[in-house]
């Protein structure tokens, strides 16, 4: 990782966590096993790419939503787009 910050957004704090790009870190882990529980929706499957879905924070990171499963969903990318928007209002321009 190559640096954290502090936030607040609706009156949570929480540290995020950046790599090296300075996207918020992600955990590759908490995906796969989400993708275990729910497998792709267009699919069944649970270890390749779901054509059409996303594996999206319903709490967005940027707004101290947690990375684990119990708060990650499949969105459509249609839909993705449109809350991708909504979040980069929320998160000052740094939505993930």
């Amino acid at each position: 990782l190559a640096s954290c910050e502090v936030v607040t957004v609706g009156g949570v704090t929480c540290d995020l966590k950046r790599d090296k790009r300075g996207h918020i870190a992600r955990s590759r882990k908490m995906v796969n096993e989400f993708k275990r529980m729910h497998p792709c929706p267009a699919t069944g499957e649970i270890e390749k790419s779901c054509k059409g879905f996303v594996v999206d924070h319903i709490a967005p990171l940027c707004a101290c939503g947690e990375d684990s499963p119990s708060n990650m969903q499949w969105q459509s990318i249609a839909d993705s787009k449109i809350k991708d928007k909504w979040e980069r209002k929320l998160c000052n321009g740094q939505g993930d």
